[in-house]
């Protein structure tokens, strides 16, 4: 996993680099070197947020509230369509 990855990976979990440390039981300093790419990241730490993050996208979180009207995806049976 190339540091860029690792970085997009966190962005979509919502975790910051302490974050992932204190999941991994790594060190602070290990995963900031990972984040800059001076390091390889540990291969079952990479196959595991891999893994999250598929899930993640696959089963986001529901919407309790609906979404403004600039929001919604258009199409023209929304448009018919009355609320």
């Amino acid at each position: 996993m190339s540091a860029y990855r690792l970085e997009r990976c966190l962005i979509i979990l919502g975790w910051s680099a302490a974050e992932l440390a204190r999941r991994t039981n790594e060190h602070k300093t290990t995963v900031q070197r990972w984040r800059s790419g001076s390091g390889q990241i540990d291969p079952d730490v990479a196959k595991w947020l891999e893994i999250l993050v598929g899930f993640h996208l696959a089963h986001p979180c529901p919407r309790r509230r609906t979404l403004p009207a600039f929001l919604k995806p258009s199409s023209p049976e929304a448009a018919t369509q009355s609320p």
